[in-house]
């Protein structure tokens, strides 16, 4: 990369807009989510493991940002959207169908990430 392109990235983000950054974090976690799944089917615990410990850590610090203000059901919403997520996560090898487990939690995280990009590029 030249020069001149890595001083426009470190520039664009460091102008990155709070609902960009949030977009990234998100999509962060869905990564892990998919990357822990695919650690466990191929039965590398440790590995699935440590992808679940950075699920956990992102959600710890997308749940440390909320800031809820008199009146305003997002943030509330949001913290329980996380806790659900952080308590499912945590215990997914208790589960009956974990594959199947791993999927609702793709799947909803997939769909959350796609309403904020939607919102982020408007």
């Amino acid at each position: 990369m030249s020069t001149g392109l890595r001083a426009y990235a470190q520039v664009s983000q460091a102008v990155m807009s709070s609902k960009q950054a949030s977009l990234i974090l998100h999509e962060r976690l869905w990564r892990e989510i998919v990357a822990a799944k695919a650690a466990y089917r191929a039965r590398r615990l440790d590995q699935m493991c440590r992808h679940l410990d950075k699920c956990s850590r992102v959600l710890l610090a997308l749940h440390a940002d909320l800031k809820p203000a008199a009146g305003e059901a997002g943030p509330v919403i949001l913290g329980g959207f996380y806790l659900h997520l952080f308590q499912n996560l945590r215990t997914i090898l208790r589960k009956a169908d974990v594959e199947a487990a791993y999927d609702e939690q793709i799947h909803m995280l997939r769909a959350f990430c796609e309403q904020m990009r939607s919102v982020t590029q408007s």
